[in-house]
Protein backbone atom coordinates (compact mmCIF):
# COMPACT_ATOMS: atom_id res chain seq x y z
CA UNK A 1 0.00 0.00 0.00
CA UNK A 2 2.90 2.18 0.95
CA UNK A 3 4.75 1.48 -2.63
CA UNK A 4 1.48 2.17 -4.30
CA UNK A 5 0.60 5.28 -2.79
CA UNK A 6 4.55 6.31 -3.11
CA UNK A 7 3.81 5.72 -7.26
CA UNK A 8 0.45 7.65 -7.46
CA UNK A 9 2.23 10.63 -5.65
CA UNK A 10 5.18 10.52 -8.49
CA UNK A 11 2.87 10.27 -11.05
CA UNK A 12 0.61 13.20 -10.10
CA UNK A 13 3.86 15.55 -9.41
CA UNK A 14 4.99 13.92 -12.84
CA UNK A 15 1.75 15.19 -14.45
CA UNK A 16 1.24 18.41 -13.64
CA UNK A 17 3.81 21.42 -12.63
CA UNK A 18 2.27 23.03 -8.81
CA UNK A 19 3.66 25.37 -6.36
CA UNK A 20 5.56 24.60 -4.10
CA UNK A 21 2.64 26.76 -2.13
CA UNK A 22 0.52 24.18 -3.21
CA UNK A 23 -0.65 21.89 -0.17
CA UNK A 24 -1.42 18.99 -2.41
CA UNK A 25 2.19 19.29 -4.30
CA UNK A 26 3.79 18.72 -0.47
CA UNK A 27 1.67 16.54 0.38
CA UNK A 28 2.72 13.99 -2.27
CA UNK A 29 6.45 14.59 -1.96
CA UNK A 30 5.77 13.56 2.51
CA UNK A 31 4.37 10.57 0.94
CA UNK A 32 7.24 9.45 -1.31
CA UNK A 33 9.85 10.67 0.97
CA UNK A 34 7.88 8.56 3.96
CA UNK A 35 7.82 5.84 1.60
CA UNK A 36 11.60 5.97 0.65
CA UNK A 37 13.79 7.86 3.84
CA UNK A 38 16.99 9.46 2.35
CA UNK A 39 19.99 6.87 2.50
CA UNK A 40 22.76 7.22 5.72
CA UNK A 41 25.91 8.75 4.79
CA UNK A 42 27.78 5.71 4.41
CA UNK A 43 25.59 4.31 2.48
CA UNK A 44 25.80 6.97 0.11
CA UNK A 45 29.84 7.21 0.91
CA UNK A 46 30.05 3.68 -0.55
CA UNK A 47 27.84 4.06 -3.58
CA UNK A 48 29.76 7.42 -4.33
CA UNK A 49 33.56 5.80 -3.60
CA UNK A 50 32.42 3.03 -6.23
CA UNK A 51 31.24 5.76 -9.26
CA UNK A 52 34.75 7.66 -8.70
CA UNK A 53 36.86 4.46 -8.19
CA UNK A 54 35.42 3.80 -12.24
CA UNK A 55 35.44 7.23 -13.59
CA UNK A 56 39.13 7.05 -11.99
CA UNK A 57 40.07 4.00 -14.28
CA UNK A 58 38.77 5.02 -17.36
CA UNK A 59 40.70 8.47 -17.23
CA UNK A 60 43.67 6.77 -15.44
CA UNK A 61 43.43 9.49 -12.83
CA UNK A 62 44.21 9.38 -8.72
CA UNK A 63 42.06 6.63 -7.56
CA UNK A 64 40.42 7.65 -4.34
CA UNK A 65 40.49 6.03 -1.17
CA UNK A 66 37.46 7.14 0.72
CA UNK A 67 34.47 9.66 0.70
CA UNK A 68 32.87 11.87 3.24
CA UNK A 69 29.40 12.50 2.28
CA UNK A 70 27.88 15.19 3.52
CA UNK A 71 24.26 14.68 4.35
CA UNK A 72 21.70 13.75 1.49
CA UNK A 73 19.22 16.58 0.01
CA UNK A 74 15.77 15.51 -1.74
CA UNK A 75 15.46 16.10 -5.15
CA UNK A 76 11.98 14.23 -5.17
CA UNK A 77 10.12 17.59 -6.94
CA UNK A 78 12.62 17.06 -10.32
CA UNK A 79 11.32 16.29 -13.22
CA UNK A 80 13.64 13.38 -13.41
CA UNK A 81 13.36 12.13 -10.44
CA UNK A 82 9.67 12.19 -10.43
CA UNK A 83 9.33 10.05 -13.90
CA UNK A 84 11.43 7.34 -12.64
CA UNK A 85 9.47 6.53 -9.34
CA UNK A 86 6.18 7.05 -11.66
CA UNK A 87 7.68 4.53 -13.93
CA UNK A 88 8.76 2.09 -10.82
CA UNK A 89 12.05 2.46 -12.07
CA UNK A 90 13.57 4.13 -8.71
CA UNK A 91 12.11 4.38 -5.47
CA UNK A 92 13.21 7.88 -4.73
CA UNK A 93 16.26 9.98 -5.04
CA UNK A 94 18.26 12.72 -3.31
CA UNK A 95 21.71 14.93 -4.51
CA UNK A 96 24.76 15.27 -1.80
CA UNK A 97 27.73 16.76 -1.49
CA UNK A 98 30.97 14.94 -1.56
CA UNK A 99 34.73 14.84 -0.74
CA UNK A 100 37.02 12.84 -2.20
CA UNK A 101 39.54 11.26 0.07
CA UNK A 102 43.55 9.79 -0.85
CA UNK A 103 43.91 12.08 -4.14
CA UNK A 104 45.65 15.82 -4.31
CA UNK A 105 43.39 18.40 -3.50
CA UNK A 106 40.27 17.36 -3.16
CA UNK A 107 36.95 19.30 -4.23
CA UNK A 108 33.55 19.28 -3.27
CA UNK A 109 31.99 16.87 -5.65
CA UNK A 110 28.25 16.86 -6.01
CA UNK A 111 26.09 13.23 -6.78
CA UNK A 112 22.72 12.05 -7.56
CA UNK A 113 21.54 9.20 -5.80
CA UNK A 114 19.10 7.19 -6.39
CA UNK A 115 17.56 3.72 -4.66
CA UNK A 116 16.37 1.63 -7.54
CA UNK A 117 13.41 -0.19 -7.11
CA UNK A 118 15.50 -3.30 -5.89
CA UNK A 119 16.67 -1.17 -2.78
CA UNK A 120 20.43 -0.84 -4.29
CA UNK A 121 21.42 2.59 -4.43
CA UNK A 122 23.48 4.08 -6.99
CA UNK A 123 25.34 7.45 -7.07
CA UNK A 124 25.68 9.41 -10.13
CA UNK A 125 28.34 12.11 -10.46
CA UNK A 126 27.08 15.55 -11.47
CA UNK A 127 29.43 18.15 -11.26
CA UNK A 128 32.51 19.44 -9.05
CA UNK A 129 32.17 22.41 -7.05
CA UNK A 130 29.34 24.89 -5.67
CA UNK A 131 26.20 24.74 -8.02
CA UNK A 132 22.15 25.85 -6.54
CA UNK A 133 21.32 24.66 -10.51
CA UNK A 134 19.13 21.53 -9.89
CA UNK A 135 20.86 18.29 -12.23
CA UNK A 136 18.13 18.37 -14.88
CA UNK A 137 18.77 22.05 -15.88
CA UNK A 138 22.60 21.78 -15.56
CA UNK A 139 21.79 19.07 -18.48
CA UNK A 140 19.97 20.98 -19.54
CA UNK A 141 21.39 23.81 -20.42
CA UNK A 142 25.76 22.56 -20.06
CA UNK A 143 26.05 22.14 -23.83
CA UNK A 144 25.24 25.49 -24.95
CA UNK A 145 27.29 26.71 -22.17
CA UNK A 146 30.43 24.41 -23.41
CA UNK A 147 30.17 25.84 -26.50
CA UNK A 148 30.43 29.35 -25.21
CA UNK A 149 33.68 28.83 -23.04
CA UNK A 150 35.03 26.27 -26.72
CA UNK A 151 34.35 29.19 -28.71
CA UNK A 152 36.38 32.15 -25.79
CA UNK A 153 39.42 29.26 -25.25
CA UNK A 154 39.60 29.31 -29.28
CA UNK A 155 39.72 32.73 -29.63
CA UNK A 156 42.81 33.10 -27.32
CA UNK A 157 44.18 29.90 -29.10
CA UNK A 158 43.80 29.64 -32.54
CA UNK A 159 44.92 26.50 -33.05
CA UNK A 160 42.92 24.69 -30.56
CA UNK A 161 40.26 22.91 -33.34
CA UNK A 162 37.12 21.25 -32.88
CA UNK A 163 35.87 20.20 -29.53
CA UNK A 164 36.92 16.85 -28.73
CA UNK A 165 38.18 16.57 -25.45
CA UNK A 166 36.28 19.33 -23.81
CA UNK A 167 35.62 18.60 -20.04
CA UNK A 168 33.16 20.90 -17.78
CA UNK A 169 35.86 21.23 -14.71
CA UNK A 170 34.53 23.39 -11.45
CA UNK A 171 31.42 25.63 -10.81
CA UNK A 172 30.90 28.26 -8.41
CA UNK A 173 28.01 30.35 -7.13
CA UNK A 174 28.41 34.10 -7.93
CA UNK A 175 25.82 35.78 -7.05
CA UNK A 176 22.18 35.36 -5.24
CA UNK A 177 19.09 37.06 -5.60
CA UNK A 178 18.04 39.05 -1.96
CA UNK A 179 15.10 37.09 -2.74
CA UNK A 180 15.90 33.70 -3.49
CA UNK A 181 13.52 31.38 -2.25
CA UNK A 182 14.70 28.15 -0.24
CA UNK A 183 15.28 24.46 -2.02
CA UNK A 184 12.25 22.34 -2.23
CA UNK A 185 12.92 18.82 -3.01
CA UNK A 186 15.56 20.04 -5.17
CA UNK A 187 14.08 22.86 -6.92
CA UNK A 188 13.78 26.74 -6.44
CA UNK A 189 10.67 28.66 -6.75
CA UNK A 190 11.48 32.23 -6.42
CA UNK A 191 14.32 34.33 -7.24
CA UNK A 192 17.46 34.06 -9.28
CA UNK A 193 21.21 33.77 -9.00
CA UNK A 194 24.52 33.45 -11.38
CA UNK A 195 27.12 30.59 -11.16
CA UNK A 196 30.30 30.89 -13.22
CA UNK A 197 31.15 27.46 -15.03
CA UNK A 198 34.39 26.42 -15.83
CA UNK A 199 35.91 23.99 -18.96
CA UNK A 200 39.07 22.81 -20.41
CA UNK A 201 39.98 22.02 -24.31
CA UNK A 202 43.64 21.68 -25.71
CA UNK A 203 44.61 22.33 -22.40
CA UNK A 204 43.73 25.78 -22.03
CA UNK A 205 40.66 26.42 -19.85
CA UNK A 206 37.72 29.09 -19.43
CA UNK A 207 34.62 30.53 -17.58
CA UNK A 208 31.37 31.52 -18.50
CA UNK A 209 28.80 32.99 -16.28
CA UNK A 210 25.37 31.54 -16.11
CA UNK A 211 22.63 33.36 -14.84
CA UNK A 212 19.48 31.66 -13.78
CA UNK A 213 15.59 33.16 -13.29
CA UNK A 214 13.31 30.94 -11.43
CA UNK A 215 9.59 30.62 -13.31
CA UNK A 216 7.01 30.10 -10.21
CA UNK A 217 6.66 26.22 -11.14
CA UNK A 218 10.69 24.80 -9.75
CA UNK A 219 12.25 25.49 -13.80
CA UNK A 220 14.46 28.50 -14.22
CA UNK A 221 15.10 30.07 -17.15
CA UNK A 222 18.92 30.61 -17.99
CA UNK A 223 21.29 32.94 -19.93
CA UNK A 224 25.00 31.97 -20.74
CA UNK A 225 26.52 35.09 -21.41
CA UNK A 226 29.20 34.40 -24.01
CA UNK A 227 30.35 38.22 -23.91
CA UNK A 228 32.00 37.77 -20.58
CA UNK A 229 33.42 34.18 -21.24
CA UNK A 230 37.12 33.97 -20.90
CA UNK A 231 39.82 32.16 -20.84
CA UNK A 232 41.97 31.52 -17.94
CA UNK A 233 45.10 30.55 -19.75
Amino acid sequence: MVKHAMFAAAAALAGAPAGAQEPAFAAALDQIEKAAPAPTQAEMAVAALETLRAIAAKESSCVPTGVTMDRAASASASRTIATLIGRKQIRNGWTAYGRPQGCPAPAATRFMVLRLADGTLIARMVNVGESLTAPDLMRDSSYVVAVAAAGAIRKAHPDCTGIEGLQMGATRVSRRSADLGPDFHGQRYRGSWEEVWAFSLCGHRAEVPVTFVTDGNGGAQWTADERRAKALD
